[in-house]
């Protein structure tokens, strides 16, 4: 199965609203990489995501729902 027909069998499964969601983010990503030169020319991420992937954005979506925020300083020292 191609990707274009997993991606169809995908959108087949989703509510209406999953549907206009996933179709806005498309619509974003596509514009964003087409207007942009140096966005048009990065390759997109393809490796797989792992289990330390997933808990790490799991992490940051809690963060972000508790509007938990740490100053400039901080977000530099921790990428240090």
């Amino acid at each position: 199965m191609t990707a274009k027909e997993q991606l169809r069998a995908a959108v087949e499964r989703l509510d209406e609203d999953q549907a206009a969601e996933t179709l806005e983010f498309i619509v974003r990503r596509r514009d964003a990489r087409s207007g942009d030169p140096f966005l048009a020319s990065v390759p997109l991420d393809d490796e797989p995501e792992t289990d330390d992937d997933r808990a790490a954005i799991a992490e940051a979506e809690e963060a972000i729902a508790r509007v938990e925020t740490i100053d400039l300083d901080a977000a530099r020292a921790e990428l240090e």
